[in-house]
């Protein structure tokens, strides 16, 4: 059965964020932005659809609007789908971890950085990185980090068009991409949060006054962004060291139904690390080297 939604209506918020980005895809700016709240916003830019397909205009994803919609490319999706992924244990974890300090250097190269006096620093974890610790790069991050436009995430509040990430991860980060976008999920990419960022792992307790040059491959809390191998997205709903929330798969925020494929192309997901006190929802990582 079609999934309606309507103003002030019982509704399904993952749903609303589909409809919305559907209409957003159809240049129907005045949808405003994903945020699965079917509100004015929605229901003007649901009108102008009706106007443009010749169906009454209700404002709302009535059974007519819904079988135009289809005829357009919209998903017809049912409550099964959902019902069959639920619960806060769904996905199940990968056959692959989250990877060591010594796999991450292998696979992306070792780096120098130091670690400035807190005044001068952006923010407590920010490190600058030189060159490779073999002294065969004299800039690190010029030599692996790449620059792409991710189209897929261009409706996610945040993202401007810049996606930074290392060179190695490149296709698979377009693949990834590609993937949840042909499953129909990209209505789910609320906000982006970054992905390259020279820094340790938050929280890290570090010396006010910095250190001088160290090599990447010596510390392990480095951050995996560090590496330009991970990247965030929803983070208000993820904080970390929280179970990843809603385990509710249809509310607002969740990032579930992106996991399995994220993990069929290696990347490993943060709500599925062994500590609950180390759990990221919004984070996802490059980690199934064998992939490369």
């Amino acid at each position: 059965m079609a999934i309606l939604l309507s103003r002030g209506g019982n509704n399904v918020p993952a749903e609303v964020q589909r409809w919305q980005h559907f209409l957003l895809s159809r240049n129907i700016p005045q949808a405003g932005s994903i945020d699965a709240d079917f509100g004015l916003n929605t229901q003007n830019a649901t009108k102008i659809f009706q106007l443009e397909m010749g169906v009454p205009v209700t404002g709302a994803l009535d059974a007519a609007t819904h079988a135009a919609a289809v005829t357009r490319g919209y998903r017809d999706i049912s409550m099964d789908f959902y019902s069959a992924r639920a619960g806060k244990h769904w996905p199940p974890p990968p056959s692959f971890n989250t990877p060591s300090n010594a796999a991450r250097n292998s696979a992306f190269g070792c780096f120098m950085f130091s670690l400035q006096p807190e005044g001068p620093r952006p923010d407590h974890e920010t490190i600058v990185i030189g060159g490779s610790c073999d002294g065969a790069q004299r800039d690190w991050v010029a030599a692996n980090i790449v620059t792409i436009d991710v189209t897929q995430l261009k409706f996610a509040a945040e993202y401007r068009g810049r996606f930074r990430c290392h060179r190695l991860i490149e296709r698979k980060v377009k693949d990834l991409f590609g993937r949840w976008e042909a499953e129909g999920l990209l209505h789910l990419f609320l906000t982006y949060a970054g992905a390259y960022v020279s820094r340790y792992v938050r929280d890290t307790q570090l010396p006010k006054a910095g250190h001088g040059p160290k090599k990447s491959s010596a510390v392990t809390s480095l951050s995996n962004h560090a590496f330009g191998s991970a990247f965030d997205i929803n983070a208000t709903w993820n904080p970390r060291t929280k179970t990843p929330a809603p385990p509710d798969v249809t509310q607002r925020g969740s990032v579930r139904l992106l996991v399995p494929s994220a993990n069929a192309v290696g990347f490993f997901w943060g709500g599925h690390y062994q500590a609950p006190t180390k759990f990221d929802g919004m984070h996802f990582e490059f980690a199934d080297f064998s992939q490369l």
